[in-house]
């Protein structure tokens, strides 16, 4: 008898997918970069099984 470990909650089963964005650096300094990010979110995200957003999502400094 084989013995599996349990299903990590990050694991994606075969024809899964996961998405990983990082750096977008969104702002209206360049709204061509978030207008390109919302459309490839929208077009893959429905097939993902997870959205990672790493790093700097929008640019903006909440200040110290």
């Amino acid at each position: 008898m084989h013995a599996f470990a349990p299903r990590s909650p990050l694991a994606v089963a075969p024809g899964e997918c996961a998405l990983f964005a990082s750096d977008v650096h969104a702002g209206a300094h360049d709204p061509d970069t978030a207008e390109l990010f919302v459309e490839r979110l929208a077009a893959e995200a429905a097939s993902a099984a997870h959205v990672f957003v790493l790093g700097d999502l929008f640019e903006a400094w909440v200040g110290d």
